[in-house]
């Protein structure tokens, strides 16, 4: 069973061109979730009231949380690439969105990453340079934890990004739902999420989306490098009859 339960080696960056499946399971998007003194953002890629937060105001960026529901499969490897093995999984993640305020200066790129699955921390400080210098809007999926970080867990100090979150914030994070016992899922729920902001729905409505990138180091490369070595990417393919990596 693909339960992304890799190590944390030191795996080049991978950049991939991901293109849309046939149908996405993503029955609801809502947000922008608002922030305020007593409900803040978790992880965010800049904190509000600082330097960085000043330049990215500065630079015309807007940084917003949403939360997406829907249903996705887990999945055991098969001779023609993955096969399906439990379906209609529920689940409720997040979404954090960095994007131009103005769709106008958006470059038509959108660099799309994964929150680490220990601690739900992202990769902004490794993107942004590029992504505000080009326009790009830059976008982090909530993909559950791994192995390492539900042995390594505590109720006191939780690790698994699904419940560092609630840790942090139970009233702001009440609506998340990821399964205890199945990460599985997180093949579907990135490749869904690549074909929404693909076709430009949910945070990106109005923006005039051309490419959708994805990119990780550590944990989130080794989960690109599965994603292409197991056949996910072939799938869609054949579900598309064209090219889902490039």
């Amino acid at each position: 069973m693909l339960r992304a339960m890799l190590t944390f080696g030191a795996f080049a960056l991978a950049a991939l061109l991901i293109a849309a499946p046939a149908e996405a399971r993503i029955a609801r998007i809502w947000g922008p979730i608002p922030t305020s003194a007593t409900s803040q953002i978790y992880s965010p890629a800049v904190l509000p009231g600082t330097g960085e937060g000043d330049a990215l105001t500065a630079a015309g960026y807007v940084q917003e949380e949403y939360f997406i529901s829907g249903s996705a499969n887990v999945y055991a490897s098969g001779e023609h690439g993955p096969r399906v093995i439990r379906s209609g999984v529920r689940y409720t993640t997040r979404l954090l969105v960095l994007r131009p305020a103005d769709p106008h200066h958006f470059s038509g790129n959108v660099q799309l990453t994964m929150f680490h699955p220990s601690f739900s921390v992202n990769m902004w400080t490794r993107d942004n340079a590029y992504a505000v210098r080009n326009g790009d809007i830059w976008v982090a999926i909530g993909v559950g934890g791994d192995q390492r970080s539900h042995t390594g867990s505590t109720s006191d100090a939780p690790i698994p990004a699904p419940l560092v979150t609630k840790w942090f914030d139970p009233v702001r994070y009440a609506p998340l739902s990821w399964p205890d016992d199945e990460d599985g899922i997180r093949w579907d729920v990135f490749a869904d999420t690549a074909y929404m902001l693909k076709r430009a729905r949910g945070p990106l409505h109005g923006y005039a989306v051309q490419r959708v990138y994805a990119s990780g180091w550590s944990f989130l490369g080794s989960f690109l490098r599965t994603f292409l070595n197991e056949g996910f990417d072939a799938q869609l393919e054949r579900r598309n009859h064209r090219s889902v990596i490039a």
